[in-house]
C-alpha cells in the first residue's frame, strides 16, 4: 500500500526536462483517461460553465493556472 503519510521531496520522472517527448505524451494521454473516468474534469468545467452562464457566452473569460514547485 502507498504510504501517504508525508510528502516526498524528490524530482517527479514528468519534471525531467530530457524525458523523450514520446514518454511524456502517452503519460499525458493515460491521465487524460484517468481524469475522465475518475471525473477530475467536472470541478473545472463547472465553474468555467457558471461563470458563461453568469457573464454570457459572447464574452472572452481567462483562466489562469497557479501551480507551484518547492
Amino acid at each position: 500500500m502507498i504510504n501517504l503519510s508525508y510528502r516526498k521531496n524528490s524530482k517527479e520522472y514528468i519534471d525531467d526536462p530530457q524525458l523523450d517527448t514520446r514518454i511524456l505524451r502517452q503519460t499525458y494521454q493515460e491521465l487524460k483517461i484517468i481524469n475522465i473516468g475518475a471525473l477530475g474534469y467536472w470541478p473545472t468545467m463547472s465553474v468555467v460553465e457558471y461563470f458563461l452562464t453568469r457573464c454570457g457566452r459572447d464574452r472572452v473569460i481567462r483562466i489562469l493556472d497557479n501551480g507551484s514547485h518547492d
